[in-house]
C-alpha cells in the first residue's frame, strides 16, 4: 500500500527520509548519490539532513526534477 506524499513546502533543511521518498528512490541510494557530488549533509543523532542551498548549488538537475514532480504531485501544474 502506498501512501499519498504531501508536496514538499519550501524549507533550509529537508530529512533525507523525506526526500529519498519524494524521488522514489531508497535512502541509502540518495546519500551515496549526495556524497559523491560533494553535496554537504548534516548528520545529527536521529536524522540526516540535506540544506536547501546544498541541492540548489551542487545538483541543479536534481532540484528541478523534484520542484517540478512535487508541483504536478500538487496539482499546480495540469498534465500535459
Amino acid at each position: 500500500m502506498t501512501k499519498k506524499m504531501e508536496p514538499l513546502k519550501l524549507q533550509g533543511l529537508y530529512s533525507l527520509t523525506t526526500l529519498a521518498r519524494a524521488l522514489g528512490v531508497a535512502p541509502r541510494m540518495l546519500k551515496r548519490i549526495l556524497r559523491s557530488y560533494g553535496v554537504a549533509l548534516i548528520c545529527t543523532k536521529h536524522a540526516v539532513l540535506v540544506p536547501l542551498s546544498e541541492l540548489k548549488s551542487r545538483l541543479p538537475e536534481l532540484w528541478r526534477s523534484l520542484v517540478l514532480t512535487e508541483r504536478l504531485r500538487a496539482g499546480v501544474l495540469g498534465a500535459t
